[in-house]
């Protein structure tokens, strides 16, 4: 089941079997020992496609995988063929990488403590040492079942204070200064990425903040989509008015919009 897989797959997703390939992989893995053909088995878990799966399968499969590469391991070495098992471990290495991005933290934990294990164990290869009999040792022995509740009867230790300090407390002071550096550095990264100029803000003489200030009165008063205040009509040209306190606006463009009556009808033009 677990060499077609990636056959079944897409049926198994459908109908909400895919539990099975989780039982499958904890049973292939604990029983490695009788397996016909382990390394084959493990290129077939770590096809590509075994990324689609649930996290908890991910996590079994990659637990597993590494149970079953003991196994094959064994076989090699026993059969004095040290090609056969670098390729072995190289092969993993290569398709571990996919795993170790996984969103899901349990199946990128694991698939980067393996990797890590894998380096050492090629390092040894390196060198034509044995490793096998150190690697399977790490899957020696049997994990009883644990109660849920089991926890609940362990009593607390004498004199345990989880509100206790492990290390001396930082002082005052050390706070202080770590508040005015974090401060500091808040400081430059804000002026550095929100600053509208890559170089620092400076402050402004009154001769350039005036020449500013006329700047834009007169970007205003050219503007004829600008409502002028009553306070703002004061700083324009006293000319630009009539006698009626109405203001002449010199418009490049008509006031005429194509398919509708002229304007002239409702505005009297001053």
């Amino acid at each position: 089941m677990l060499e077609n897989a990636h056959a079944l797959m897409g049926q198994l997703h459908r109908n909400g079997m895919e539990e099975v390939l989780f039982a499958a992989a904890y049973i292939c893995g604990e029983f490695s020992q009788f397996l016909d053909s382990p390394d084959c088995l493990i290129h077939a878990m770590m096809r590509p496609r075994a990324t689609t799966l649930p996290g908890h399968i991910q996590g079994v499969y990659l637990h597993n995988i590494m149970k079953i590469y003991a196994v094959a391991l064994k076989q090699a070495e026993g059969e004095e063929d040290n090609e056969k098992a670098i390729a072995l471990t190289q092969a993993l290495q290569e398709k571990l990488p996919i795993f170790v991005q996984s969103s899901n933290l349990e199946v990128q934990e694991r698939a980067s403590c393996i990797l890590s294990m894998l380096k050492y164990v090629e390092k040894i290869q390196s060198k034509e040492g044995t490793v096998a009999e150190e690697f399977s040792s790490l899957f020696k022995g049997e994990l009883n079942p644990v109660a849920p509740k089991a926890q609940r009867k362990v009593p607390i230790p004498e004199g345990l204070d989880l509100d206790a300090w492990i290390n001396d407390p930082p002082s005052s002071s050390e706070e202080e200064e770590e508040m005015v550096e974090k401060k500091m550095e808040y400081e430059q990264s804000y002026d550095q990425f929100y600053s509208p100029t890559s170089e620092k803000r400076r402050e402004m003489s009154p001769e350039e903040i005036s020449k500013k200030r006329e700047q834009r009165i007169a970007e205003q008063a050219n503007n004829p989509n600008y409502l002028m205040s009553k306070k703002a009509e004061g700083y324009m040209n006293p000319d630009d008015k009539d006698e009626a306190g109405s203001i002449n606006l010199d418009i490049s463009v008509p006031l005429h919009v194509p398919g509708m009556p002229s304007s002239d009808r409702y505005l009297k033009m001053v």
